[in-house]
């Protein structure tokens, strides 16, 4: 062009790749020179046409591109009308040549299907793929099916139109597409053929898609109410023996995001494949469903399930992930000599015995009993139970070991043993027992233990469940204490345990439950319902969410006081994912004669967009018409941010009948910040003559507990401090604790708890 308008020439189409091509448009000597001047314009967004201007005289020591404004002069202006595109895919350019390109893989291969129109003008293409020419066709051909290509890659496809035969004379335009690939098994059609093993697959996005049906809940259910499998990949296994056969995903190095994978097993047929009435079992997490193995090894939102198999049938495995989100790597096993089902195991709380029951696999050939890795025996392989005399107290891992003649295949229960000794309180932390005992970050049976004892009671602590240890009902337990732990990590009572508790209560012992989805999610409706002090029309309504990090207590009405206890720190369970329930209390629980809120969200917590957060209840205490009283709540004791010895103490003492009679404090504690030191003396002394901060907890400042707050309490504080005075009286300024002298004093709020 001679830069004046003159020529309107018509570029031919060009195709760049990915969103940092650029465009440059050289005009080569505008000046008339032909000593090699050049000038550029370059711009890397379609709207532009007027860019920068850059000059090359390798006379003049520019030998690379340098903006004319850099070097005094005035960027010069080229009106041109470009037509620019970075597309990855489409036409390109002027009209004529290859339109309408479509890119499509296999169904159930790793090959791609090409299709595109011809615009005119064309004589043959050129195939592309990743720069490398795959074919050179004739005009009349408008379809190309390409090589295997790697799954979990990407390549560019390019289809270029020429005027000559076998790709030559002019190219006219060219289009182009990016080859994601699935992997075959993607498909069922494409499902690849597996025998019994350990076997490993990635679950990446966009290439695993989700392609699969979704399951029919009447046919089979997977026990979530959720029926879509996610990110699906298919397998083929014939069955070698008549038998039940395992399929599970857990396996230490499944690392799926959220740990949360499904599965379904079909019995095969080549037309219908995946058709929802095919299906025989199905599972999402390993405890629910229509097919649960309820394996206390396995994370709870992992899948498992056990089909019964026929020698020589083919059957469909379909593995995948709960939500589109769920990705990594998926490692999953067949196993064809089971492990024993229905293993159980529990302690006999006077003599130490344990006792294991299971069902055998009958292929299997031989059985063996291990504790914590010990053989304790070999057995025959229709065994159905085994008991382990006079164990000492601990928590042991027993395994059952299964061997068809090909190796081992162990399943194993958790059990906790206890002999009674006359313990008052007995805490069944059961949190984390369906999920590979894991408790989560705060391990809330060790902290309440811990606590109880340091308070002066008497605990035994199990790691199972009280409808497995009959000395419960002993008269000697005053308490018993349910720690159910918080989602992924929790545990979900049967109805028979809730009716238990219920039991338990009407028979004199006091009951605490904690739990984080109890109350707000596929609550299991028990006679422990009409005790709980919750709103029985509330449950499944207040699920609850992640705000729950500081807390407020209030008083019960009750008998049991935790209002002066303000902006208590609450550590999470599961840091940044906790879900606490909401709870409503009772207006007419039967087991009950009231109930109250004993502690609320902290009215200071905001959410992200710094709104208040209006207070919901997650405590609630009830005082029963017959028997114990009782506490629960939706958050982890373990978790309390304030004097957990302290608190423990005073459910103690209210549920099992006592009550609390009054807020607890630290006497001689004046200014709440937990110690007892000089700063306190001062802030009593400013409160009474300088018109500082007056006390809010009247009973903290009375340190001599005469029965009111003067100038004799500072210089009590100031000899129990310098002079070896006594202490401050009960509960001291070490505890937390109520005030043991009736008087007049008040404590509205102490924070030092």
């Amino acid at each position: 062009p001679d830069a004046l308008g003159a020529n309107n020439p018509t570029l031919q189409c060009m195709t760049a790749y990915g969103p940092s091509a650029t465009l440059a448009v050289e005009i080569f000597t505008p000046d008339g020179q032909t000593d090699g001047h050049s000038y550029f314009m370059g711009a890397s967004d379609t709207a532009v046409e007027n860019g920068v201007s850059y000059i090359v005289s390798l006379a003049c020591g520019l030998n690379s591109p340098s903006p004319l404004s850099g070097i005094g002069f005035p960027n010069n202006r080229y009106i041109m009308d470009v037509g620019y595109s970075v597309a990855v895919a489409g036409t390109c350019g002027s009209a004529g040549g290859v339109s309408n390109l479509q890119c499509n893989q296999t169904v159930g291969e790793q090959t791609w299907n090409l299709t595109w129109d011809d615009a005119g003008g064309a004589t043959s293409w050129i195939v592309e793929v990743d720069g490398n020419v795959e074919a050179i066709l004739p005009s009349t051909d408008l379809a190309f099916t390409t090589g295997p290509q790697f799954e979990y890659q990407d390549v560019d496809v390019l289809i270029s139109s020429w005027t000559g035969p076998g790709g030559t004379g002019t190219l006219i335009n060219s289009a182009g597409c990016t080859l994601q690939t699935a992997p075959a098994n993607n498909w069922p059609e494409g499902a690849s053929i597996t025998a019994s093993g350990t076997f490993q697959q990635e679950i990446a996005t966009p290439y695993t898609t989700t392609i699969g049906q979704p399951l029919d809940i009447a046919v089979c259910d997977p026990g979530t109410g959720v029926v879509q499998i996610n990110n699906d990949i298919f397998l083929r296994y014939t069955a070698t023996n008549d038998g039940d056969v395992l399929v599970s995903t857990c396996n230490p190095n499944t690392a799926i995001n959220g740990d949360d994978t499904m599965l379904a097993v079909y019995t095969y047929d080549a037309a219908l494949l995946d058709d929802p009435n095919l299906a025989i079992a199905c599972n999402d997490d390993v405890n629910v469903g229509a097919n649960p193995t309820n394996n206390p090894a396995c994370n709870v939102f992992l899948a498992e399930a056990i089909f019964a198999a026929t020698t020589g049938t083919e059957y469909l495995i379909r593995l995948g992930t709960f939500n589109a989100a769920g990705t990594g790597a998926l490692e999953y096993t067949i196993n064809d000599c089971v492990p024993a089902t229905n293993i159980s195991g529990a302690s006999e709380c006077t003599t130490g015995d344990v006792t294991l029951n299971w069902t055998p696999n009958p292929n299997a050939a031989s059985q063996e009993i291990l504790r914590d890795g010990v053989s304790l025996a070999v057995i025959g392989a229709t065994e159905t139970s085994y008991i382990d005399l006079g164990v000492a107290d601990g928590n042991y891992l027993y395994e059952v070991v299964t061997d068809c003649g090909g190796g081992p295949n162990p399943i194993g229960v958790a059990i906790s043993v206890l002999t009674y000794a006359g313990q008052t309180d007995l805490i069944f932390a059961v949190e984390g027992l369906l999920n590979a005992g894991d408790p989560g970050l705060v391990d809330s049976g060790a902290l309440l233990e811990t606590a109880l004892a340091g308070a002066g009671r008497t605990v035994g602590l199990i790691r199972g469940s009280w409808l497995d240890y009959p000395c419960a009902s002993d008269a000697g337990v005053s308490n018993v204490w349910i720690l159910a732990g918080t989602v992924p990590n929790d545990y979900r009572i049967s109805v028979a345990e809730g009716d238990e508790l219920a039991i338990l209560g009407e028979a004199g012992k006091g009951v605490y439950f904690e739990g984080g989805d109890h109350f707000g999610f596929i609550h299991a409706a028990s006679l422990f319902d009409s005790r709980d002090g919750v709103d029985d029309g509330t449950y499944d309504t207040g699920d609850g969410d992640d705000t729950f990090t500081a807390m407020d207590g209030a008083d019960s009405g009750q008998g049991l006081d935790m209002s002066a206890n303000a902006d208590v720190p609450y550590t999470q369970d599961q840091a940044d994912n906790d879900w606490t329930d909401q709870l409503t209390v009772a207006n007419a629980d039967t087991g009950l004669s009231g109930a109250g809120s004993l502690w609320l969200s902290d009215d200071a917590l905001v959410d992200a967009a710094g709104a208040p957060i209006p207070p919901y209840i997650t405590a609630i205490a009830g005082t029963a018409n017959v028997g114990g009283n009782t506490v629960v709540q939706s958050w982890e004791i373990g978790g309390y941010g304030g004097d957990q010895t302290a608190l423990a103490l005073a459910y103690a003492e209210f549920i099992e009948g006592g009550g609390s009679t009054g807020p607890i404090f630290k006497r001689g504690d004046a200014n709440q910040d937990g110690g007892f030191n000089i700063a306190d003396e001062v802030f009593l002394l400013a409160a009474l003559f300088s018109g500082g901060t007056p006390c809010e907890c009247d009973d903290s400042c009375d340190q001599n507990d005469d029965g009111g707050v003067n100038i004799a309490d500072a210089i009590y504080g100031l000899a129990a401090l310098f002079s070896g005075g006594p202490a401050p009286s009960d509960p001291g300024p070490s505890v937390c604790g109520e005030d043991p002298t009736a008087d007049s004093l008040t404590c509205d709020t102490y924070n030092g708890c």
